[in-house]
């Protein structure tokens, strides 16, 4: 193996010898956060529209494919760098700046992910088809076995990056892939971006199992298979709207905010947010939501009260029966703590309330009265006359 240029594996060093850092330990619950941190190029790829169909394939022996329909990887070098974008995406320590700004707003920080899988993976073969060219480059334990290779020109309309690798077992336990779990995720990666196929399949079983995710109208989707089998009270409601904010440091930047919603008259209650595909626990986007309905429901109810002082109503009430989904994408999203994700990020409070709001007020009047009159039937006397 190649050991050249060895200030260009610090990281891969550092995740040796610390994979807590990256993947959050070395048990099974760490073995499938590397596995996603592998699939998360690809998501990004599908979030700024270069890719609508990943496949996957778990092999004998824990070996991972992964392959996308990406333009791939670009073969161009970095500056200062004897070394092409692909390669720095693999193996450079430093946090590669995508200079065109197409990935601020993704799962992940362009390539981050892929040099700790490396670094992580007993072996790692990338296949990069670019530009009509196919490139390959293998690794062991994030060092190259030699330079990159260009085996062949191949038709423009073949592109996209596969990756093969097997985790490294002398630093994780040895766990095996959960086939469901992936599914899992991979299904809720097709809600959160419309259009996007993605093939799992498995050949350790016998026989071979083979699942696809797909959702053509994404989040809309989501809600309406959350409320299978209940009695709804009104069609979904969906919107994604770009916002464009001004008033922070620097360039104006946008915040693209997705939202879907539907009420049953059931007490179960779903209320599930994202930030750039990466579940949330709450924060700012979530208050958004809640003062939007809140405050909507409120509005209404003040309207049919107009000669007395109603008792407000609070999210409790509301939320009972509410299936919600609020997924937005944001440039350099600010959590609580990596254990705690709660978007704490303030700026997306209003832009989340003002997209709401103006779904809730492109909804029927006659849905909206069927849902408010559900909620007057369900208080109770005593209900508290506070509001969000």
């Amino acid at each position: 193996m190649t050991d050249s240029n060895t200030s260009s594996f610090d990281l891969r060093e550092h995740a040796r010898k610390r994979p807590g850092m990256y993947i959050g330990g070395i048990d099974a619950r760490a073995l499938h956060q590397l596995f996603f941190e592998a699939l998360d190029h690809a998501i990004d790829e599908a979030v700024i529209g270069r890719c609508d169909q990943i496949w996957i394939t778990l092999l004998p022996e824990n070996q991972v494919i992964i392959q996308d329909n990406s333009l791939g990887l670009p073969i161009i070098h970095v500056d200062r760098e004897n070394m092409s974008i692909m390669e720095a995406v693999l193996e450079r320590s430093g946090i590669f700046r995508d200079p065109h700004g197409e990935y601020e707003a993704t799962g992940s920080s362009f390539g981050v992910g892929l040099r700790a899988v490396n670094a992580l993976s007993s072996e790692m073969r990338v296949e990069n088809r670019y530009n009509g060219q196919l490139w390959t480059k293998i690794y062991h334990e994030g060092l190259p076995d030699g330079p990159l290779q260009q085996m062949a020109s191949i038709p423009e309309s073949e592109h996209g990056l596969k990756l093969t690798f097997a985790p490294d077992f002398s630093i994780l336990e040895p766990n095996p892939f959960d086939f469901e779990r992936i599914v899992g995720r991979c299904r809720e990666l097709a809600y959160l971006i419309a259009g996007l196929k993605i093939t799992i399949r498995d050949e350790r079983a016998a026989p071979i199992r083979e699942e696809t995710t797909y959702a053509a109208e994404g989040l809309k989707t989501w809600v309406t298979n959350l409320n299978e089998g209940h009695s709804v009270l009104y069609e979904p409601i969906h919107i994604a709207e770009d916002v464009v904010l001004e008033y922070r440091v620097g360039s104006p930047y946008t915040i693209k905010i997705e939202f879907a919603c539907q009420f049953t008259e059931c007490k179960e209650s779903h209320i599930l947010s994202y930030v750039n595909t990466v579940f949330t626990v709450g924060g700012f986007h979530v208050k958004g939501l809640m003062a939007a309905i809140v405050n909507k429901f409120n509005a209404k109810l003040m309207y049919h009260h107009l000669t007395s002082e109603p008792v407000l109503f609070i999210w409790d009430e509301i939320a009972s029966g509410l299936s919600a989904v609020i997924a937005i994408q944001i440039p350099d999203p600010q959590y609580m703590s990596q254990s705690q994700m709660e978007l704490m990020n303030p700026e997306v409070y209003g832009p989340v309330a003002t997209v709401i709001t103006k779904a809730l007020d492109m909804a029927s009047y006659e849905g909206l009265e069927q849902v408010f009159t559900y909620l007057l039937k369900c208080r109770t006397s005593h209900s508290p006359n506070s509001a969000v």
